[in-house]
């Protein structure tokens, strides 16, 4: 069996530790100039046998004593050590696109299997710092899930800076319970990745961005009584103006269900004060309005 390009240069880099008099750089390998070579060959036996296979065994690999296997073995784990970090990015997408099909939820955990495990447990000295700072540089790009206080693997400015967070914490900031925050996702208020677990449990994570965005918002939210006073108006005027969508609510009995009408301020200072006298005369001539308190 040829061994390619990378597998070469990765057994260049090996040969150069049995012998640390003639140094061991090889360009294009430069970020495992730290590690020793039982370090080396434990990551090569980590990301080889994930090549392989993406199963909860990938470092079970069978005939690894022979020959073929090893090359195997060998030129999977150059591949993903070369260009770093993008073939190691590869992998991970792999191993996620795997995962997924399994139904890997809303857990880290789960969404890698073992690796994930593996790589912080196995792999602890500082030497291998490159090793897990792009893991969390790839969950940070492409992980859509929550990162909890559990997940303390993973670096702590990692998971302060991630831009997702647990629904019932956005609905913590938000005041409001949970079911709220799943209806602001449908609704386009906040971006959202929800899940129906297996027993009909629906978990999912917030865009923290999203959030703040909503929470900003939030400050400008007024109630009808706060409409009516700023414009002198009847309450059977404000409904009128509802129904003609001369105010327009961004929640309520006609939005969500919700009892209490709510409008955004900022709407509010775009209406013209001669528009709602003339639609509130058109309304109230009708005798038709809003039953809803």
């Amino acid at each position: 069996m040829k061994a390619d390009r990378h597998s070469l240069q990765l057994a260049t880099a090996l040969v150069g530790r049995l012998d640390r008099s003639e140094g061991h750089t090889v360009e294009g390998f430069e970020h495992l100039d730290a590690i020793s070579i039982e370090q080396l060959l434990r990551l090569i036996w980590f990301l080889g046998g994930y090549g392989m296979q993406s199963t909860s065994k990938a470092q079970k690999i069978a005939g690894l004593a022979s020959m073929n296997v090893a090359i195997r073995v060998t030129g999977e784990a150059a591949h993903a050590l070369s260009e770093w970090p993008n073939n190691f990015h590869c992998l991970l997408r792999r191993i996620m696109a795997e995962r997924a099909l399994l139904g890997s939820g809303n857990s880290l955990a789960l969404c890698f299997g073992r690796f994930y495990q593996t790589l912080y447990n196995a792999f602890p000295e500082p030497e291998f710092n490159f090793l897990r700072q792009s893991f969390e540089a790839y969950v940070s790009d492409h992980w859509e899930g929550q990162l909890a206080e559990r997940n303390r693997r993973l670096s702590k400015r990692m998971r302060v800076q991630h831009d997702w967070v647990p629904t019932k914490n956005a609905a913590r900031a938000l005041a409001v319970r949970a079911s709220m925050v799943r209806e602001f996702v449908e609704r386009g208020l906040l971006v959202g990745r929800l899940q129906k677990t297996a027993k009909g449990r629906v978990m999912g994570a917030i865009s923290k961005s999203s959030l703040e965005n909503l929470l900003s918002d939030k400050l400008h939210w007024v109630t009808l009584k706060t409409v009516r006073t700023k414009y002198g108006i009847s309450r059977r005027t404000g409904h009128a103006l509802i129904e003609e969508e001369v105010l327009k609510p961004i929640s309520g009995p006609s939005v969500d269900g919700r009892q209490v009408w709510l409008f955004d301020d900022r709407d509010l200072e775009k209406l013209d004060l001669s528009q709602i006298g003339k639609s509130c005369l058109r309304k109230l001539s009708t005798g038709k309005v809003s039953s809803h308190a």
